[in-house]
């Protein structure tokens, strides 16, 4: 049956996908905890870009 192969390869991709927003989330979430002051956004206009993936 194609169309079960289709979503099974469907249902890989996204999970593949998702993992990897999760593990750059992860990645970023270790460079944002070690600023001074994660929640400010006003005063870190000096830090790397990870807000964008957020």
């Amino acid at each position: 049956m194609p169309q079960l192969n289709f979503f099974w390869w469907l249902i890989n991709f996204f999970l593949i996908w998702i993992l990897l927003i999760f593990t750059t989330s992860i990645l970023s979430n270790t460079t944002i905890l070690s600023n001074n002051n994660p929640l400010n956004w006003t005063n870190n206009n000096n830090n790397n870009n990870n807000w964008i993936w957020y």
